[in-house]
């Protein structure tokens, strides 16, 4: 590393001899500790996954947001590179398609995780977990049965915003 100050609060730090890997998508500090990009892991887009999931999960994913759409007028809708965010003034509602080998629909919704029921593989904590979108609760999306709860949750996380 370089260190150049500039002033009493600023400092340039600057990495002097790294190598480069023979492949386009690894950095490599040394031979042994290679660094993977974030384009290698998150190449996948919104777009590309809508296109690989089934019918059914298609079907989840616009019911979803025709409902969050529906409740008023002052909802925007943007469409990311990896999820479509849905907003009045902040997020509040956060959807995606992961078409892997266990297909759901993922919501993330701006709700307080100790205001509802938890259930494993269906609404998760995501407070102090890394993940895409807006909002502290996780719902993965598997099943027709499973849409009423949502949208419960949906209305909820509309009324609190």
């Amino acid at each position: 590393m370089r260190y150049k100050y500039f002033s009493d609060d600023l400092l340039l730090l600057e990495l002097v001899n790294t190598q480069v890997s023979s492949r386009p998508d690894v950095t490599a500090d040394s031979e042994k500790t290679p660094v993977i990009r974030k384009s290698q892991v998150y190449d996948w887009t919104l777009e590309k996954a809508k296109s690989q999931c089934s019918p059914q999960l298609l079907t989840f994913f616009d019911e979803i947001c025709s409902y969050v759409e529906s409740l008023s007028d002052d909802i925007t809708r943007k469409d990311l590179k990896q999820y479509t965010a849905f907003k009045r003034i902040k997020n509040f509602v956060c959807i995606s398609i992961v078409p892997n080998k266990d297909p759901r629909v993922l919501l993330w919704l701006k709700l307080d995780p100790d205001t509802i029921q938890l259930e494993d593989g269906f609404i998760k904590d995501m407070r102090n977990i890394g993940h895409w979108g807006t909002g502290d609760v996780e719902i993965e999306i598997r099943k027709v049965e499973q849409l009423e709860r949502v949208k419960q949750l949906i209305t909820k996380c509309f009324e609190e915003s």
